[in-house]
C-alpha cells in the first residue's frame, strides 16, 4: 500500500516494506521507518479519533 505525501519527516510517499523479520512502513524518498506509534495512527485513524473524542469528553465532564 502507498500513502502519498504522508512522511512525517520529509512529506514524501510511504509504502509497506518487509524483510525476514517484520513488515514495516517506510518512506520512498528519505528512507525513514515509522515508529510503532506513528504506524498505528496511520493504519487506524478511526480508533485514534474515537480515543481522542473519549478523552475530550472526560475532560469536559471534569471541568
Amino acid at each position: 500500500m502507498i500513502w502519498i505525501k504522508s512522511c512525517s519527516r520529509c512529506k514524501g510517499d510511504l509504502h509497506t516494506e518487509s524483510d525476514i523479520y517484520e513488515t514495516y512502513i517506510g518512506c520512498l524518498q528519505c528512507g525513514y521507518i515509522l515508529p510503532d506509534a506513528e504506524e498505528f495512527v496511520l493504519l487506524h485513524p478511526r480508533k485514534v479519533h474515537e480515543f481522542i473524542g473519549a478523552a475530550e469528553r472526560q475532560v469536559a465532564k471534569a471541568a
